[in-house]
């Protein structure tokens, strides 16, 4: 069966349901897809075969499947524009133009802006324990370079994935050689330097 009005003043198909059940009800029995809406011939709105859903495309590879820009409302903490199912107050929202804010729980936790991630909420970022091959905090292109936790209370710094320093509860730990550039190294209270095999005609040692 083929239904085609051409109407040029007003609606060419108006539905109109007082009852309780749907208005329209659309069975695709066979394998062919089951609703093409098009505008001047372009489609517009697709539902294949199986319920994958298309905006501006007929070849939907997902539920929902978008050719195009999705704009969504600016959301808040408590509502966020993109949330999940089965927690509707954690997600993304957008509280200020130029930034994306993420919330937990309907508390704003941190935003993305133009100069990089702001934490405002929580105790911190949290991160894997990482190694001296493989810092936890590193640097694109340069992976093996960076800050680690070696165990309980320690921080590693490594480049190369060499270690380089340790810093624990006794204080900080040079690895190999350090080098001062310019400057004095100064020993305040009762500091000393000690283990040191040789020294030059031109260091100064107490």
């Amino acid at each position: 069966t083929c239904l085609e009005t051409t109407v040029s003043l007003t609606s060419a198909m108006d539905i109109t349901n007082t009852g309780t059940g749907p208005a329209l009800i659309v069975n695709q029995t066979g394998s062919n897809d089951i609703v093409n809406f098009k505008d001047d011939g372009t489609s517009v709105f697709y539902i294949e075969d199986g319920g994958n859903v298309g905006i501006g495309t007929t070849n939907p590879t997902s539920k929902l499947h978008v050719t195009g820009n999705i704009m969504a409302g600016a959301g808040s903490a408590s509502a966020p524009s993109f949330t999940f199912s089965t927690d509707s107050d954690t997600g993304f929202y957008n509280r200020t133009p130029g930034e994306i804010n993420a919330t937990v729980n309907g508390s704003w936790i941190g935003a993305w802006k133009s100069n990089g991630l702001l934490i405002y909420s929580g105790t911190g970022i949290f991160n894997r324990l990482g190694s001296t091959a493989a810092p936890s905090y590193t640097f694109s292109g340069d992976e093996n370079t960076g800050m680690y936790r070696i165990a309980a209370d320690q921080i590693g710094f490594s480049t190369g994935g060499t270690s380089r320093v340790v810093i624990n509860s006794s204080g900080l730990e040079v690895i190999n050689d350090l080098y001062v550039n310019g400057g004095d190294i100064t020993l305040l209270g009762t500091g000393r330097i000690q283990g040191i095999d040789t020294v030059s005609a031109t260091t100064d040692a107490a």
